[in-house]
């Protein structure tokens, strides 16, 4: 028996018109559920997708809210879906439906082991308001020198974005050194 593996961009497609999702849809109709499975990650990375779409305007609140309900119920609600879960050094297929699962408990081990440096990095980013304010620039200032817009860095000081990238790197040399950004401005 073949076991067919979902990535996220499959997944995406199969909830969202996309090129390829005729070939996405096919599949999914000619392939048992015991045969299909994907991993937790992949499941929200296509979640994360679904969200880039509707924020970005390609999917319609009600299509947004349709693909989102189809992703859930054909992938974790399906109790012939498996879903292969990865948490510290194993990986189990799982019956995530039927199985009582304590989240809490393995994201908080998940933290751990990112702290300890097991899996992934950590990467601190100065206050965004506080760096802002050394140097003495206005958001809209402030927002043309690191190339974003002034929603984007609003979005930054109040905690629900997290600069990256190059915007991050400017952010942490203005944090050590607010004249230098007051130099290039």
């Amino acid at each position: 028996m073949y076991l067919l593996l979902w990535d996220a961009s499959a997944l995406a497609q199969r909830y969202a018109p996309e090129i390829g999702q005729p070939t996405i849809n096919a599949l999914f109709g000619a392939v048992p559920r015991a045969q299909m499975i994907t991993t937790v990650i992949s499941y929200s990375e296509a979640c994360a997708a679904l969200v880039r779409k509707r924020n970005q305007g390609a999917l319609d609140a009600a299509t947004f809210t349709v693909a989102r309900s189809a992703l859930r119920a054909e992938v974790i609600d399906d109790p012939d879906f498996g879903v292969l879960m990865c948490c510290g050094r194993f990986a189990e297929r799982s019956k995530m439906a039927k199985k009582a699962r304590n989240i809490g408990k393995e994201i908080l081990e998940a933290l751990r082991e990112i702290k300890r440096g097991e899996y992934g990095r950590v990467i601190n980013v100065p206050d965004v308001a506080d760096t802002r304010e050394k140097t003495g620039l206005s958001q809209a200032r402030f927002a043309q020198l690191l190339g974003v817009s002034v929603r984007t860095l609003q979005d930054w000081e109040q905690g629900r974005r997290v600069p990256s990238g190059a915007a991050r790197t400017l952010i942490l040399i203005a944090a050590k050194n607010p004249q230098v950004l007051l130099e290039v401005g």
